[in-house]
């Protein structure tokens, strides 16, 4: 987690492009969670 130390002088635009599969895995991951607590939710 070094990069995030870094100083700007690294372009944020790819900074930003090697952070977003990341946030959009997590996304997903949270989306699943969410579906999944409400379908077991339902079934108890």
């Amino acid at each position: 987690m070094d990069m995030l130390y870094t100083p700007l002088s690294i372009e944020p635009a790819k900074i930003a492009e090697e952070l977003d599969p990341t946030i959009k895995q997590l996304g997903t991951v949270a989306e699943a969670g969410r579906r999944l607590a409400a379908n077991g939710l339902r079934q108890v």
